[in-house]
């Protein structure tokens, strides 16, 4: 690597390209890249890296999530042009296409009587406990017993693998005692009809 002579335009496009990264991986990218230099000037013969080689080998050795960063030292007016058309909105042909599609009708022989609501959401009262809430209150009004807990207040442990629960019924459910416990049974209970 140290006997590549390297033309002036091939040293600052790969300078500022370096500047793009922090100082703590500047360096591991500069090898990676560096050995795809290498690599471009044994496949083509050559002895010196031109600004040609250098982007080429760029193109090569890194994925496809790097090419913003490549054509900021590559092509800046293409980079330009590129954030400027994500930036637009064309109504008659979006970048995305958002489809729906039909969901089918979901019925069940057995009516439902007791519900359990676990919110998993960070935030009590954020924007996920206040849809539950709603969603939640459509289910009251249909006669269904409603009990909602936050998972967030729960301690429950993962499953050590003991086996107790395979090798003899529990009245627990299960040989650790958390807050799982308690959830079990509510668990059985939504399944009972009244």
């Amino acid at each position: 690597m140290s006997d590549i002579k390297f033309s002036d335009e091939a040293k600052e496009v790969m300078e500022r390209f370096f500047a793009n990264f922090p100082v703590a991986i500047r360096e591991s990218y500069r090898n990676k890249i560096m050995r795809g230099v290498e690599y471009q000037l044994l496949k083509n013969g050559l002895s010196e890296m031109t600004r040609d080689i250098f982007l080429k080998s760029l193109d090569e050795t890194l994925p496809k999530s790097f090419e913003p960063i490549i054509l900021r030292v590559k092509d800046p007016q293409k980079l330009s042009a590129m954030v400027a058309s994500q930036k637009e909105v064309d109504r008659e042909h979006p970048l995305v296409a958002v489809r729906r599609w039909k969901l089918p009708v979901v019925q069940s022989d057995t009516p439902v009587k007791n519900v359990v609501a676990l919110m998993a959401g960070p935030r009590k009262n954020g924007n996920t406990d206040c849809i539950m809430d709603a969603l939640l209150e459509g289910i009251r009004e249909a006669a269904c017993d409603v009990e909602k807990l936050y998972i967030s207040d729960l301690t429950i442990s993962p499953c050590i693998g003991c086996m107790a629960c395979e090798e003899k019924e529990l009245e627990t459910y299960c040989a650790t005692k958390d807050d799982m416990t308690d959830l079990y049974g509510k668990f059985l209970k939504c399944g009972l009809r009244h």
